[in-house]
């Protein structure tokens, strides 16, 4: 389920967060070059449970900082 959610639904939302930028990249909280490697992983098709299920994380921390803002 995570997998699916990153890979179908999570890919366009990293993909805008790193075209937009982030606060998250402004205060140095997520690297945008370490998300753009890992996007570019899920895009192979190429899912590690223990280390891309944390990004959901970052989604959401993104998410929550553009509702503040």
């Amino acid at each position: 389920m995570v997998q699916h959610a990153l890979t179908t639904h999570g890919r366009p939302l990293f993909a805008r967060m790193l075209h937009e930028g982030s606060t998250l990249f402004d205060d140095r909280l997520v690297d945008p070059d370490g998300l753009r490697q890992a996007v570019r992983r899920l895009s192979e098709g190429t899912y590690r449970e223990d280390g891309d299920a944390q990004l959901l994380q970052v989604l959401n921390l993104h998410m929550a900082t553009q509702a503040f803002l």
